[in-house]
């Protein structure tokens, strides 16, 4: 009778434990992710750009484990005046990546062969040098338990 008991609260113990744990790394999911994405969308754009793709940030294994986060803006005054407006006006860590928009990537949540082909066709209109992709990316050693700890 007493090992039942004792096995009954060690199983409601582990349970509670696991959903605990379950809901623990949900929660720092969330908090690394909007953490990521206001990195993205803190940074002072040149004036009159536009977003064409709002940040969108997630974690993937492909090649390595990372978080990533990634968004596109459009720029009338062409890619080189855009980055170097980017990189002159804010101060980029080394994990923001500032690139002309058009490669083709299995990293990459916004890759060229990704999207629509009615975006594909606008971006091909309007010409690809009008575009910016704007990269953060960071490795992690585990995902997800040690995000909450990691130091993002």
């Amino acid at each position: 009778m007493k090992k039942k008991v004792i096995t009954i609260i060690i199983v409601i113990v582990l349970i509670f434990v696991a959903l605990g744990t379950f809901y623990t790394s949900r929660i720092c999911y969330n908090m690394v992710m909007n953490n990521i994405s206001s990195k993205i969308d803190s940074l002072e754009l040149p004036e009159g750009s536009e977003v064409f793709y709002e940040t969108k940030a997630e974690a993937s294994d492909i090649i390595y484990l990372h978080i990533r986060a990634e968004k596109v803006i459009k720029c009338e005054e062409g890619s080189e005046y855009a980055i170097d407006y980017i990189k002159s006006h804010n101060s980029l860590s080394s994990n923001i990546t500032v690139t002309e928009y058009g490669g083709m990537s299995d990293m990459e949540i916004y890759a060229v062969d990704n999207i629509s082909d009615e975006d594909l066709s606008t971006i091909r209109a309007d010409g690809f040098d009008k575009y910016i992709h704007i990269i953060y990316e960071k490795k992690v050693p585990y995902i997800p338990l040690s995000w909450f700890y990691y130091n993002y």
